[in-house]
Order: structure tokens, then sequence, then C-alpha cells
């Protein structure tokens, strides 16, 4: 144990020399991108990862590369939203009962108000029960 205090001692030194060093011009540039990166990220609502962001900091006048962006990025902690996968949630392999189709596809009825649509809410209801009566929506 006492062999390796003059190694650490040596750190020591280093380290608080290290710490009074003023940022090189590589480290604020790159602090900067950051600060640029995080905005540009807030203002695509989190959707734009590193090719658009390069992009849109080389139309802003900052010289970078993509790879340069995807690293500030990982760096920070910012990561763009993905797509939702597809899950199919209905299943149409049952013994259930299914409802008659009184419709029949017959879109265009001959007299106004013999098809009624049921649709969930109130607005699309009228539209689709106008369409269907042969009248303009109101």
């Amino acid at each position: 144990m006492a062999t390796s205090w003059p190694k650490l001692r040596r750190n020591f030194t280093g380290f608080y020399a290290w710490l009074a060093r003023k940022a090189s011009d590589a480290e604020v540039r790159r602090e900067e991108l950051t600060e640029e990166v995080k905005e540009i990220h807030a203002e695509a609502k989190g959707r734009y990862g590193s090719p658009r962001i390069h992009a849109e900091l080389v139309g802003r006048g900052h010289e970078c590369g993509v790879n340069f962006v995807a690293k500030v990025m990982q760096e920070a902690g910012i990561a763009a939203k993905t797509k939702r996968k597809f899950r199919q949630t209905t299943d149409s392999n049952h013994t259930l009962p299914v409802a008659e189709n009184v419709l029949d596809r017959d879109f265009n009825p001959e007299v106004p108000n013999a098809t009624w649509v049921p649709l969930r809410s109130a607005r699309p209801y009228r539209i689709a029960r106008a369409a269907v009566a042969g009248r303009p929506a109101r």
C-alpha cells in the first residue's frame, strides 16, 4: 500500500490541473451543438432523428457530420420517438354469432330516411345519416 501513494499523488496533481484547465474549443463547440440539438429536438416535438437534426443544423449554418450529431444525441440522451408497431386487435376466427348485414352495402336507398347508420359521436352520425338519406349535412 505504501508504494502506490506516490502514483496516487501524481494522479491527484494531474486531476486538479485538469479541473483548473479551461474548456478547449472542441468542448465549447460540442456544448453549443448539444444545446442547439436539444432546441431542434424540442421544436420537432421529439420526432427528429440524427439525419433530420443534422440537416437542420446545416441549414442553420453549423458544419458537422451526421455521425457527430448522432454521437452528441446519444451522449445527451436524446432519441427520436419511434412509431408504434401495428397490432391487430380484431379476431375474426371465432364461433360467436355475427350480426346480420341489413344494409347489404346499399348506400343509396330509394327513399330518404329508409336506412340509418349508427356511429359513435354526434357529428359524424349526422353526416353519415345525411349522406345515406341523400341530403346535405347540417
